[in-house]
């Protein structure tokens, strides 16, 4: 998702190709949790289901990104930030398992694993990130950021100095835009779930 998403973030080497590591209906990391806040099934989850997981994951967010790319309609908040925030559903879940368990009870597999993921991921993110079409949505919203009632703080103001003429600091200034723009919704959204009863929340 933007967040774990839109800054310091995905294909050097490959895991393991789909062919040679195909998805399990039976992969746990391939659906939602059924436990309590989502909670990962550990004694289901095997080493071997971790490649396939991060193949399906990323394949869906490069689908869901590119339908974002391919909208005909002007870009808004809701169809372009909400919806890149809301995109890679299963890459976030099994980078969150994998990355957490790798780190407190990794083996030889997970470490091997992990030196594989480390280019294939940079390369993902870098491709959704760096996209010019992407950068051309963004760019229409942080010009009519003061329309849209969202303002960038000190700092951030900042970092867009000196950008102008520069296309790389010019990139850097609309990527921080919208991680501010993606801060703020989430802000938005806790603070509207704040009342609610755990069921009630999304």
């Amino acid at each position: 998702m933007l967040r774990t998403a839109l800054l310091t973030t995905l294909l050097l080497p490959v895991i393991a190709p789909a062919a040679s590591a195909p998805p399990s209906p039976e992969n746990p990391l391939l659906a939602p949790s059924p436990l309590d806040y989502a909670y990962p099934p550990f004694d289901r989850i095997r080493d071997e289901h971790y490649a396939a997981a991060f193949e399906q994951g990323m394949a869906e967010q490069r689908r869901e990104v590119e339908a974002i790319l391919a909208a005909p309609e002007a870009p808004t908040f809701a169809n372009t930030l909400v919806a890149l925030e809301r995109s890679g559903v299963t890459l976030a879940r099994a980078r969150s398992v994998f990355f957490n368990l790798a780190g407190a009870h990794g083996n030889d597999r997970t470490r091997a694993l992990e030196r594989q993921l480390a280019p294939r991921l940079a390369a993902h993110a870098d491709a959704i990130r760096l996209d010019p079409r992407l950068f051309a949505r963004v760019d229409r919203l942080f010009a009519a950021r003061a329309q849209l009632g969202l303002t960038l703080g000190v700092h951030h103001q900042r970092v867009g100095v000196g950008a102008v003429g520069d296309p790389h600091l010019a990139a850097v200034e609309q990527v921080v835009a919208a991680f501010v723009f993606s801060a703020q919704l989430h802000a938005q959204h806790v603070a509207a779930c704040s009342g609610l009863a755990h069921g009630q929340r999304a």
